[in-house]
């Protein structure tokens, strides 16, 4: 899966990002959400950070650049073998980038891990505890909300 929005910090700072979900067998795109923030993020060369409109292009990224994404990942066991679980197997993993000028640049790369003391914490478990009997509550959407 890939997020991307134009400008820097855009994904992971809680814009309304593009989301694809990219099958790396067949190397077919499908569009989950499309980018929806007015503005992006810039680094003009006087320093700082500048807001500015979007280009207004109907996807962030192009064809190319999605292909290329597509040959990171495939190559990514061989290219940063310590990408790997508790168990030695290989792991997702969260990928930071930006292209310019079509190139692909790598900011960082790491490991989803599970963690097995969070897993067995108390405090976190207690957090969750009342999910499921939250999920199964029913909402009637064709009612109007009370005041």
């Amino acid at each position: 899966s890939i997020a991307v929005n134009e400008g820097v910090g855009g994904a992971v700072d809680g814009q309304p990002a593009e989301s694809l979900r990219v099958e790396l067998a067949s190397g077919k795109v499908r569009l989950l959400a499309q980018a929806s923030t007015p503005w992006k993020r810039t680094v003009p060369a006087s320093g700082g950070i500048v807001q500015v409109p979007v280009s207004g292009s109907n996807t962030v990224l192009q064809p190319a650049e999605i292909d290329r994404l597509v040959e990171l990942v495939r190559t990514l066991p061989q290219r940063f073998p310590a990408l790997t679980d508790d168990e030695g197997k290989t792991a997702p993993a969260d990928i930071e980038f930006g292209f310019l000028d079509g190139h692909l640049w790598l900011f960082q790369i790491r490991p989803f891990l599970d963690s097995k003391r969070a897993r067995n914490s108390a405090y976190l478990a207690e957090l969750d505890s009342g999910r499921e009997a939250a999920s199964a509550v029913q909402v009637n959407l064709n009612l109007k909300p009370k005041p």
